[in-house]
């Protein structure tokens, strides 16, 4: 493995031993850009890294890092993705796009915390619209974890004209969101314990809970009606069927009202992060 890796170095450094120093690094940064195109990403990596490991100097060694990042990002590599931006702001602590990044990251990782904490940490590098754009992702992230009045308190404090417009919009659609009726999940799993398919009809699935209280209901009957006959086979398999469905059913209401609150809070997210 060791001399793998002295032959690969060996050919890495080939242009700068018989090159006699000729920055090449252009080059390079072309033929990767041309593989960042062809979202090639893993071949673009190699090259940005090889551009900035043999050039380290060169005018484009924070943009090669970005490319590096953004080709992580696109990967789903998100901690490798934050990992090269934090390397940036090891260097650059004001650098607006890896912060962003960062936060965004975070955010694909529903990771709403750690990106405010990260915003948290780097905002006082920052004044003006700077500051007031990374308030605007901060306020969005206070939203994804239900803290609405977190994230309106914040909006309102940007007084950035030209933010005015993204500010209002932002407001107005956390307001829409808070007209959404939701229904309890512990209501529904509690309703569905007390008479079957009650829970479903509560968080508005009529057809799912006809099917639920028809179902167990036959599995019930069947189950006493075994019993009096004395079809011990027949009553377990009865009853192990009743129980099984009763407590899916139960189980089931409570996660059908908590995805069906989760896909209108995602939905009103992403229109907070709409441009």
């Amino acid at each position: 493995m060791s001399q793998i890796k002295i032959i690969i170095s060996f050919f890495i450094m080939l242009p700068v031993m018989y090159g006699g120093g000729i920055d090449e690094s252009e080059n390079i940064i072309k033929v990767a850009d041309e593989f960042y195109k062809k979202n090639q990403f893993d071949f673009a990596i190699i090259e940005y890294e090889r551009a900035n490991l043999l050039y380290p100097k060169n005018a484009m060694f924070f943009s090669n890092q970005e490319r590096i990042a953004e080709c992580y990002f696109k990967k789903g590599y998100f901690i490798e993705s934050i990992k090269v931006h934090q390397s940036i702001l090891d260097v650059k602590n004001n650098y607006l796009n890896s912060v962003l990044r960062i936060s965004h990251s975070y955010q694909m990782m529903n990771q709403y915390r750690k990106s405010n904490s990260l915003i948290n940490e780097y905002s006082d590098n920052f004044s003006g619209p700077k500051f007031d754009t990374l308030q605007i992702i901060k306020s969005s992230n206070y939203f994804a974890l239900m803290k609405l009045d977190s994230a309106k308190f914040i909006l309102k404090s940007i007084s950035d004209k030209k933010l005015e417009m993204k500010v209002n919009k932002n407001i107005r659609i956390i307001k829409e969101f808070e007209q959404n009726t939701f229904k309890n999940p512990k209501v529904a799993k509690s309703l569905n314990i007390i008479f079957p398919g009650l829970g479903y009809l509560y968080i508005g699935l009529p057809e799912t809970a006809v099917a639920t209280f028809v179902v167990e209901s036959l599995f019930l009957y069947s189950t006493i009606m075994t019993y009096q006959n004395n079809y011990s086979i027949g009553t377990l398999f009865g009853g192990l069927f009743f129980t099984g469905f009763y407590f899916g059913s139960v189980y089931g209401a409570e996660q059908f009202a908590i995805k069906k609150k989760k896909r209108i809070l995602i939905k009103y997210f992403k229109l907070l992060n709409h441009n």
